[in-house]
């Protein structure tokens, strides 16, 4: 035993001595006796004569008596250690953003083994699961509360060998979990409860109880008071703290097995709306990937129709909240932030809302009340709801056989290029949302509600995002070997064709009328061929295959802004018009580099910043709200994906979840 075990043994054992033969000092109305002890004690402001000193350390222990890891350790029953089991799943869940990455995904990973440890115990087996054994060797080394509490023994001591001993591989994250013992220091007070900000400097361990926790060795300093404050409502008002959702934000750690090239395609996404292009495949593609990810993780949630319900409820509460408040200062602020000569413009499109808000919520007004459309970009996210409510045709067909899978989702690509082309034939459509001039308000409109909006025509590209992740899921960490030549042509083609497709329209918006079965054509395969261009980027990156394009994708630094991206779609449209208000006079074009330094620029920039405080104090906080709402296993869509978007918002809460969507669901 070191030097300084030694010595803190038999301090202890003085102490405890010490206080067990001087009881009767307790029974004075004032501590007086010259010790560092009762110095400190008598300096406290809270403790005004030793019997109530004894009170509150009593409701102390009883406080901590009811924290859900001391239930979860001396339980009366298997009920009481299954909820507070539960319990602990909730509060790790709400700690999404809260702690460090790392200390998150350990904690998850040893609530889930004490989960299997007790189903297994419930059915009166002991064969324990090898991977989940260290959860009964963990769960041993914290302290208990000891014997001698009436002599005010604050000691709960832990076993520091045990917790040490701790060293078992974390599959899930591919690294080593490990234990780390620590001591959470509980303030004695009059109020009985724990306080967060348990980790203090300035408390002695004479002023406190000092209770010894083993956990993950990732987890520091600073996230054990988040662990320590178990108080629900608390947990919902610490969901809304600006420094830890900005924190969260601001984390540029890149975590092992994830599409890191994602982040930088939102970002060059939502600034490829603001130009006034949109596509769908981001969102796709994670949700391919991360549902099946967390499905093989947890097969028997397949079968249980909670998941499937989850599976729309969570998309629903991720994106929803963020939406309604930006609508409403849609309908409401925006008369007031805007005027000049487009006063009555403005004024026109913000009353729209009065009237058809209801179709916004639920995601409808892509088709309905067309005449009374309420903020425009909203139609994107119509369509990304549809397409998030079909896609499980896709995603159980996948799962039960993956040749049933494929040929199903040909079919459905199939149909939609015959109804982009029969719909373009039959009503003599452009290929360009702002048409041609001459063009009229009928044809204008039928372009909007069957081409532009509809969810049927845009959905090829989300079914080919939603593949590949299926892809990437299957092959896992092994190793994919494309040929340098093959390689080289697939990023050479996608480049070239990728402007063609975007700017080859511009031809026809300056009164050039092609083909009509030119004009088919076009409206039928380019959105494939976008979409098949965005899936090669993103495989050859994935496997390291994208070189310094590749690198740059996957740049960290594009981290926070991914995260940002769906308010900053949400929030972009009104800010074009805040802009463009505030000269008095029509926007004319002058040329791409006064465009883009002019315009662009500053609409990304205020796009961003405005996104941040969206982010911080709605986006996060609801989705922190809905992770203690609902047990993390009741959920198929990854908390880590923020509802966030370039293509669409979002996370990912996909999901955050993450989930965020763009996923993160």
């Amino acid at each position: 035993m070191s030097c300084h075990k030694a010595i803190a043994v038999v301090s202890i054992i003085f102490v405890n001595q010490w206080i067990s033969t001087e009881a009767q000092l307790f029974h004075q109305s004032e501590i007086d006796r010259p010790t560092a002890f009762h110095r400190q004690l008598q300096t406290a402001s809270y403790i005004k004569n030793a019997d109530d000193f004894r009170g509150n350390f009593l409701k102390t222990v009883t406080a901590i008596q009811t924290h859900p890891f001391a239930k979860a350790l001396y339980g009366l029953d298997h009920q009481e250690r299954t909820a507070a089991i539960h319990q602990l799943n909730q509060i790790v869940a709400s700690l999404n953003g809260s702690v460090s990455n790392s200390c998150f995904e350990d904690l998850s990973f040893f609530i889930s083994a004490i989960e299997v440890v007790g189903k297994t115990l419930m059915n009166g087996s002991f064969a324990i699961d090898k991977n989940a054994e260290f959860a009964i060797r963990q769960l041993d080394a914290f302290g208990k509360i000891p014997s001698g509490i009436l002599d005010l023994n604050t000691m709960f001591f832990g076993s520091y060998e045990e917790c040490l001993r701790i060293d078992v591989p974390n599959a899930q994250m591919n690294r080593q979990y490990q234990g780390k013992f620590c001591t959470a220091y509980i303030p004695i007070q009059n109020n009985g409860v724990c306080p967060r900000d348990i980790i203090d400097p300035n408390v002695q361990p004479g002023d406190a109880i000092n209770w010894h926790w083993c956990l993950p060795n990732s987890c520091g300093n600073d996230d054990l008071p988040q662990l320590a404050h178990a108080d629900p409502a608390s947990k919902a008002l610490l969901a809304f703290s600006i420094y830890s959702n900005g924190v969260a934000i601001m984390d540029m750690t890149q975590k092992s097995g994830q599409i890191h090239c994602i982040n930088c395609i939102r970002v060059f996404s939502i600034v490829w709306v603001m130009l006034g292009h949109s596509y769908e495949f981001v969102p796709g593609l994670l949700l391919g990937f991360l549902f099946f990810k967390e499905i093989s993780k947890h097969p028997n949630l397949f079968k249980k129709p909670s998941t499937w319900i989850m599976f729309y409820v969570h998309r629903y509460l991720r994106l929803t909240p963020s939406y309604a408040f930006v609508l409403a200062a849609y309908a409401i602020m925006l008369p007031y932030w805007t005027g000049g000569i487009w006063w009555r413009q403005n004024d026109y499109l913000s009353k729209g809302c009065y009237d058809s808000w209801w179709t916004n919520m639920l995601y409808i007004n892509n088709y309905a009340m067309q005449d009374k459309q309420c903020m425009g970009t909203g139609w994107y996210l119509a369509a990304d709801m549809q397409m998030h409510i079909a896609a499980p045709i896709v995603l159980i067909a996948l799962w039960k056989s993956q040749f049933v899978g494929f040929a199903i989702s040909a079919t459905l690509i199939f149909l939609s290029i015959v109804a982009n082309f029969y719909t373009t034939v039959h009503y003599h459509l452009r290929i360009h949302i702002l048409g041609s001039p001459g063009d009229s308000k009928e044809v204008q409109g039928i372009y909007g509600i069957y081409m532009y909006n509809a969810a049927w025509i845009r959905f090829i590209p989300y079914l080919q995002g939603l593949l590949l992740g299926f892809i990437l899921f299957k092959n896992g960490s092994k190793r994919v070997k494309i040929p340098w030549l093959i390689n080289m042509s697939g990023w050479i083609i996608c480049l070239s064709l990728m402007p063609t497709l975007v700017y080859g329209p511009h031809y026809t918006t300056q009164g050039h009328l092609l083909d009509l079965w030119v004009r088919a054509s076009f409206n039928a395969f380019s959105r494939p061929a976008w979409g098949l261009c965005l899936c090669w980027i993103v495989f050859s990156c994935y496997y390291d295959y994208g070189g310094v394009i590749g690198k740059f994708l996957s740049w960290h630094i594009w981290l926070p802004f991914s995260r940002l991206t769906y308010a900053a779609y949400l929030i972009h449209e009104m800010l074009i018009f805040i802009i463009i208000s505030q000269g008095n006079e029509p926007v004319h074009w002058s040329g791409h580099f006064q465009f883009i330094t002019m315009k662009l620029i500053p609409l990304a920039v205020f796009s961003y910043l405005a996104a941040f405080f969206i982010s911080t104090m709605v986006e996060i906080p609801f989705g922190k709200l809905e992770s203690q709402l609902f047990a993390p296993r009741s959920q198929v869509a990854p908390k880590d994906c923020l509802p966030h978007t370039a293509n669409r918002p979002d996370d990912n809460k996909i999901l955050v979840d993450n989930s965020s969507t763009d996923g993160r669901q």
